[in-house]
Formats: structure tokens, C-alpha cells, sequence
């Protein structure tokens, strides 16, 4: 089934993710990617004045929770960026096909309550594929790489994701269910990033605690 249109608006962030063509591991050293990735992002975090809440880095795609001005529409940063990143890559690694497997795509993130479940699952991704135990391991994230400049903004939507370091990654480090997880891909190839009411009920006693 064909992946739904993007909706475009400043008033909400994203969660954005890209994969790479056929799947396919980067072409370069995942330092390499990283160095090439945060040079980008930073770049335009200056040039556009977007926001980026946090970033991580796979084997093959790369997630990514961000905001943006309303100066500059989301699908001309994102095509520079990604544009920028493929063919650097390219350059370097000797290769000519496409790096990534088709257009990025954004969830828009419209409450505190999926900001939170939102940034967690990015984070995540490092332990849920087995790369590391913790989240606080693993390399290539912002969480432990400080490279990318974040947006340090405590805003209306991102004030439930925990400030003080160690009770972040405590609240970064419980795991969730199978069927939550489940429940939050899905989320995360909607137009709009929403799941299922159980698990939203079963969040809301997480976040009462």
C-alpha cells in the first residue's frame, strides 16, 4: 500500500526518516556518514534556522525529530540536505547510484504526548536493532554525540521529554512492549503521528507516575 502525502506546516515538528536505496548498508565507515550527516545538518540549522530536537543515525536511515521556520518550507531543506548528503557520499565512495531509496518522509508531531513517545522511539532504535544495551552507548545519536547543534528550547510541545540527564535516561532506557512498538512504526508512517488508543492510555499512566 503506497505510503500516504506529507502534510506541510511550521506549526508542528516532525518526525523525519529516510532509508537507503535497496536497503542497503552506507557506502562509507558510519564515523564517516556521521561526520558527513552533522556537517549538512549543521550547515543548514544555521542557513534555515530550523530546529533539530534529536538525531540518530543507522545502518542504513537516519531519524530525526525536528521543527522549522516558517521562512523556509520543510521540502526544500530536506531535498538540500539530502541532495547534499548523497552526493558527498558519492564523491567519497566511488559510487553512482541513488543513496537513498526514495524521498524522505515526515509524521507531524501534534501533542506534548507523541513529542514524548516520539523522541523516545528514535532514540531507541540503537537497542531495539541490538546495536547496544543502553541508549547512552551508542555513537552515532545525539544523545551521546554532541556534534549536531540541538535546539536547547524547552517548548509547549517538547516539556514532557524529562531535562535533568539522569532521569532522562532512565525514562530513555525502559523499554517498550512489543505491541507498543508495533503500534509506534505504524505512527511513524501516517501524515500525522498517531497510534492506537490503548497504548495511548497505557502511556498516559506512564506519564502520571
Amino acid at each position: 500500500m503506497p505510503r500516504k502525502k506529507m502534510i506541510y506546516t511550521h506549526e508542528y515538528p516532525y518526525h523525519i526518516t529516510a532509508r537507503t536505496n535497496n536497503k542497503e548498508r552506507y557506502p562509507l565507515p558510519l564515523d564517516d556518514m556521521w561526520t558527513i550527516y552533522c556537517s549538512y545538518l549543521n550547515k543548514l540549522i544555521c542557513k534555515y534556522k530550523f530546529r533539530v530536537y534529536c538525531f540518530v543515525m543507522m545502518k542504513n536511515h537516519y531519524h530525526m525529530l525536528a521543527s522549522f521556520d516558517p521562512r523556509f518550507p520543510i521540502y526544500r531543506i530536506m531535498a538540500e540536505f539530502q541532495t547534499s548528503v548523497s552526493r558527498t557520499v558519492n564523491s567519497v565512495s566511488g559510487k553512482i547510484n541513488h543513496l537513498y531509496g526514495g524521498p524522505y518522509f515526515g509524521s507531524l508531531i501534534t501533542t506534548p504526548e507523541y513529542f514524548y513517545i516520539a523522541y523516545k522511539y528514535i532514540l531507541q532504535n540503537p537497542v531495539r536493532s541490538g546495536a547496544v544495551k543502553n541508549v547512552e552507548q551508542y555513537s552515532w545519536s545525539t544523545l551521546k554525540n554532541k556534534t549536531i547543534y540541538l535546539s536547547q528550547e524547552c517548548t509547549v510541545l517538547s516539556h514532557l521529554v524529562p531535562r535533568e540527564q539522569g532521569e532522562l535516561l532512565m525514562y530513555l532506557n525502559e523499554t517498550y512492549s512489543n505491541d507498543e512498538v508495533t503500534e509506534l512504526r505504524r505512527a511513524t508512517l501516517k501524515p500525522k503521528f498517531n497510534f492506537d488508543f490503548r497504548i495511548k492510555k497505557e502511556v498516559r499512566k506512564k506519564l502520571l507516575l
